[in-house]
């Protein structure tokens, strides 16, 4: 085949004469290679398989090897006017990139050049490979479903060193559709990535489409679930069987976001089916929440809701009081028939220094804090899973509900008031509200006499019918 400035005839020229190249046979004589050409075409009319390494002849569109996206191709140019032709199938319109690997020849100069056609043949993208270095990235391109053809040519200069092509593939995926693809080995991954365009909460969901040589109590594949700057935000694995299996809904801020099929713990190139709805909802914890950086900010005497989706998962949310007053935090959840606690609540300052904070069981399916009095600033709640620092953490993906209900006040104390040199100053003859939120919280106030005088303080609760 000849490749010349983007024509390809299918002759190379030689001593000005054009005649047919036929690497592979040419130590062959030319009776057993005509049938040999003739029997490997034929094969390639009848036959697609994917291959690790080039096979020859590929030197033409009709005997492209074939391989799919996500797996690595290697070859090398037999000669100065030799062409290695790939041919691939996408599934789902999306984005490819593509990494062309070599030896480093310490030369800056083009030794191949690499195109992109579509399936009429049409040039999408052609890159010069220059000689030095290992590794070269390839501008990503975006294609539409159908076939297209990679081509292998020699660039400005020639080389027989041994290159390997390795292509990744990012679907662009729509709401409530379903996509079906399969896993080509064990380290295979499969990318779709989709916009979301206001705050919401999603759920995705996976399944087999056939349950062949499947089982219900092994996990096939990992559904994991990432946002734009790669943070993972929640890993969920699925079964061999053909009813949907469920994320538990996630809150999420507008942006764009991933989903990565993996192997599980067993490995199939059974297809899977994957999909993703969304409901508006600005509502909702925005993962990743899992530090006072990244918090969600919320207001209060709102209700906002939030998951706890993993062992290793936890919320932050950020409100701000504009006047010194008091809290009081309502958690809310599903009743769950269980004494058992599952999630950890607590109010801290911006120093990350706990004010309060709570166990809740699944029985405590309404529970509300004890008010806390707080100068005016920035506070936050952080929810996590009971024992979050142990390796016996317990938790639920059940979702929750927090409300912070704040009235301004002058009349409480500011936490934190612990000691002397942090006490709340007090006015004589004014009533001052307080809360012992723990067996070691202390609450300290100070007060000014101008003159010697008597002092008495009147201390009331509400009642509790104990004598202790």
């Amino acid at each position: 085949m000849w490749y010349n400035g983007g024509v390809i005839a299918d002759g190379l020229k030689r001593n000005g004469k054009m005649v047919m190249k036929n690497t592979f046979f040419s130590k062959q004589k030319s009776w057993k290679a005509l049938w040999l050409v003739v029997i490997t075409i034929a094969l390639s009319l009848l036959m697609t398989f994917a291959v690790a390494a080039e096979t020859e002849e590929n030197d033409l569109w009709e005997t492209a090897n074939t391989f799919n996206v996500g797996e690595s191709v290697s070859g090398k140019l037999g000669e100065e006017l030799d062409v290695d032709f790939y041919k691939f199938y996408v599934s789902y319109p999306g984005t490819m990139s593509l990494i062309f690997n070599h030896t480093d020849m310490k030369a800056t100069d083009s030794y191949w050049a690499v195109t992109i056609y579509d399936a009429s043949k049409n040039q999408i993208n052609k890159q010069y490979i220059p000689g030095n270095g290992t590794s070269f990235q390839l501008n990503d391109v975006h294609l539409a479903t159908g076939t297209y053809y990679i081509s292998v040519a020699k660039g400005s200069y020639y080389s027989n060193t041994n290159y390997t092509l390795k292509t990744s593939f990012v679907y662009d995926v729509v709401e409530n559709q379903i996509y079906e693809d399969s896993l080509k080995s064990s380290g295979d991954k499969k990318t779709f990535t989709f916009s979301i365009y206001s705050d919401c909460y999603l759920t995705f969901y996976g399944y087999a489409k056939s349950m062949d040589g499947l089982t219900a109590s092994s996990n096939y594949w990992k559904f994991t679930l990432y946002d734009s700057n790669g943070n993972s935000i929640y890993a969920h694995s699925i079964a061999g069987v053909s009813s949907e299996q469920a994320s538990p809904k996630i809150g999420g801020a507008a942006g764009t976001y991933s989903i990565v099929v993996s192997q599980s713990n067993v490995f199939t190139k059974t297809e899977f089916c994957l999909k993703y709805v969304t409901v508006n909802d600005r509502y909702w914890e925005k993962e990743n929440n899992e530090n006072i950086s990244t918090a969600t900010p919320i207001d209060t005497d709102t209700k906002y809701t939030g998951t706890v989706t993993s062992t290793g998962d936890q919320d932050f949310y950020k409100f701000t009081l504009s006047k010194d007053g008091f809290i009081d935090l309502d958690f809310s959840h599903d009743y769950y028939n269980s004494t058992s606690n599952y999630w950890h609540v607590v109010v801290m300052n911006d120093q990350s220094t706990v004010l309060t904070g709570y166990y809740i069981s699944g029985k405590d399916d309404q529970f509300s804090f004890y008010s806390i009095g707080l100068a005016a600033g920035t506070y936050y709640v952080r929810v996590r899973p009971y024992n979050y620092d142990s390796y016996s953490v317990a938790y639920m993906e059940t979702p929750y509900t927090i409300t912070v209900n704040y009235e301004a006040s002058t009349q409480w104390e500011k936490e934190f008031n612990e000691n002397i040199s942090s006490a709340t100053p007090i006015q004589l003859n004014q009533d001052y509200n307080g809360s012992v939120m723990k067996d070691t919280d202390q609450d300290f106030y100070e007060f000014t006499l101008l003159q010697d005088g008597t002092v008495r303080i009147d201390f009331a609760h509400e009642y509790y019918n104990s004598t202790s």
